[in-house]
Parts: C-alpha cells; sequence; structure tokens
C-alpha cells in the first residue's frame, strides 16, 4: 500500500474486513484492509487572463492547492464479535449489523501499549512533528489541524477517554465544516502518536456518499518527491 506522495494529498477508500474483537479486550489489527480507489484532484488548464500593452492590472487571485502534507483514508467496516482462544478459534460469534467503535492509525510498527493509552500531550505532538518536518505555526500543522477538543466520550478496552478531553478535529460532511460526525481524536501509549477515528454507521461523508469513518495523517512535510510514509491500523468494534 506504499506510494510515493509527490505533489497532491492521496484519499484511499477502504474496506475493512472481518476485524474481531473480544469485549473489553485491547484494539487488534484488521483481519484484512482492501483499497478499493485512490482520488485525487485532476489537473487543469490556467487561468486565461488578457489585456493591452502598456497596462497594469491588479488582481485579487483565490485558489485552493492540494496539500501533500496530509493523506486521508475514508471507507466502510465490516467484521463480528467473538470468544476467541490463543490460537483464534472462535467458541461463538456475532456478526456486527451496526457499525461502533475506534479506527487507530499509527507510525510505529510495533504493538502499542494499549494500557498506556491517553490523550496525546505538547511533548507528543511537537515529537510527531519533528519527525515528519512540520513546523508546528504552519496553519496545516498537526498542532494547528488538531486545536479543537470537542469529541465524543469512548472506551479504548477497559480504558476511559472522557468526553471533550483530548486534541481533536472533524473531517467535512458534504464538502462543509462540521462538528457532530467524523471526529478525531490524538492519542498516545506515552510516546507514540496514535490517529483515533471514531466509526459513524453508513454516515453521509466528506462527498455526500455514506462511510463508516474518515481519518487524516500527517506525510512528510519535506518538499519535492518523498517516499509515503506508511501507517499501521487497528480497529476496535464493539
Amino acid at each position: 500500500m506504499k506510494q510515493v506522495l509527490i505533489n497532491g494529498l492521496w484519499i484511499l477508500m477502504l474496506i475493512l474486513l472481518g476485524g474481531i474483537i473480544v469485549a473489553q479486550s485491547d484494539p487488534s489489527a484488521p483481519t484484512a484492509i482492501q483499497n478499493v480507489s485512490t482520488m485525487t484532484t485532476t489537473p487543469s488548464p490556467g487561468a486565461v487572463m488578457n489585456s493591452t500593452g502598456g497596462s497594469i492590472l491588479t488582481l485579487d487571485i483565490n485558489a485552493t492547492t492540494q496539500n501533500y502534507r496530509w493523506k486521508g483514508f475514508v471507507g466502510n467496516v465490516t467484521g463480528e464479535l467473538a470468544l476467541l482462544d490463543s490460537a483464534l478459534n472462535r467458541l461463538v460469534t456475532w456478526n456486527v449489523q451496526t457499525i461502533t467503535g475506534e479506527l487507530y492509525a499509527t507510525r510505529n510498527s510495533t504493538l502499542i501499549t494499549w494500557s498506556a493509552v491517553q490523550c496525546a500531550n505538547n511533548s507528543v505532538i511537537a515529537a510527531e512533528q519533528e519527525a515528519l518536518n512540520i513546523t508546528t505555526t504552519d496553519v496545516d500543522s498537526i498542532n494547528t489541524t488538531f486545536s479543537g477538543t470537542t469529541h465524543r466520550g469512548f472506551y479504548i478496552g477497559i480504558t476511559q477517554i472522557a468526553a471533550n478531553t483530548c486534541r481533536a478535529t472533524a473531517l467535512n460532511v458534504n464538502n462543509t465544516q462540521q462538528s457532530n460526525y467524523f471526529q478525531e481524536i490524538l492519542l498516545s501509549d506515552r510516546g507514540n502518536l496514535i490517529y483515533t477515528s471514531l466509526l459513524e454507521n453508513a454516515t453521509y461523508g466528506f462527498n455526500n456518499q455514506t462511510y463508516d469513518f474518515q481519518m487524516i495523517v500527517a506525510e512528510n512535510a519535506l518538499q519535492g518527491s518523498q517516499p509515503s510514509t506508511p501507517y499501521y491500523f487497528y480497529i476496535e468494534l464493539i
């Protein structure tokens, strides 16, 4: 799934298949992830201006530029709850009809210490920005993007994250900013930043199509051709 990000925001529509979670257990890796499609902008011809020789034009120019410092993931989830042994043999299973829970993403390739997870503090955010060459005062820094604290309360296994206590943002619905759906929270296991998307259930998303999740994660902010940053996903269904 690794790609070279040269210019533009890659948005991957994912379907997470077969996430298996035991009640009050830690989040686990998805059984499978399928990349359904990749979306980005299409280049368009330049805007034309014409004037007579010897004239000076004063222009007001408005532009929207694709942000290569972030990438997005949107999609849907299917899965089941199960009673499992250490070899993942199922004693009994329940198909999940209504999707609730959380999707997690981190750059850390080793297992998250779930018992230590808490709201990400300023030191963790600053370290993540330094690792990705992001300036904290930039309008699109992690610090600025996740400047709010509006989010629902939720549990990670048996650990409670109270409402409105962590750095958070909410992604667009129908191309419009809002705060009630697709909330994303910054957590940490006291060392690694963890992006946390609260799952919705077939809710209209940024492009007026229904999704169970929308998530953004930061990318290497250096200009020019850079290798893309891999992220590791976990999911918890409740």
